[in-house]
């Protein structure tokens, strides 16, 4: 009556999850002994920190067309 549990469907064990997880955390600065040694709360400290970089860039990348935007229709004005 019940079908037989899958490995696709079986939960994904502790060790699998944070492996899965450690080439974002390489990738935004932490080293391979940081990641599985330090504090944990180190690994939310640079998740945060990459996110207030990335919202920051958005800002700034935002603030750029909006002045390209604005140059543009400044030149354009004059046709």
């Amino acid at each position: 009556m019940g079908e037989a549990e899958t490995p696709a469907s079986s939960p994904l064990t502790r060790e699998e999850v944070f492996r899965d997880c450690e080439p974002y955390y390489l990738a935004i600065g932490m080293t391979h002994d940081q990641y599985w040694y330090d504090d944990p709360w180190l690994v939310v400290t640079y998740k945060q920190a990459h996110t207030m970089k990335i919202e920051m860039r958005n800002q700034e990348l935002w603030l750029q067309g909006a002045y390209f935007f604005n140059a543009l229709s400044v030149a354009f004005s004059n046709f």
